[in-house]
């Protein structure tokens, strides 16, 4: 988490240097650059299910691979 910090501090950082840029070079909606760093904490995809035989991604409530028909781990 203490790295997720830094790295939004540092984007933030950089959008603020990028938006005076974009400011004094008379750019229109320069203000959106300070979102940037903000998109590090929206959560991403999460990783579903993977298949121990044939490796394919399944969807969190299937039993059974839709490929292969091997019974998935409970977790």
């Amino acid at each position: 988490m203490k790295v997720q910090r830094k790295v939004a501090f540092v984007l933030f950082a950089g959008s603020i240097v990028l938006t005076v840029v974009c400011f004094m070079l008379g750019f229109p909606f320069f203000f959106l650059f300070l979102f940037f760093p903000m998109l590090l904490f929206f959560p991403g995809r999460r990783p579903g299910r993977v298949c121990p035989v044939c490796g394919v991604e399944a969807s969190d409530d299937s039993k059974y691979c839709r490929v292969c028909g091997a019974k998935l781990e409970e977790h």
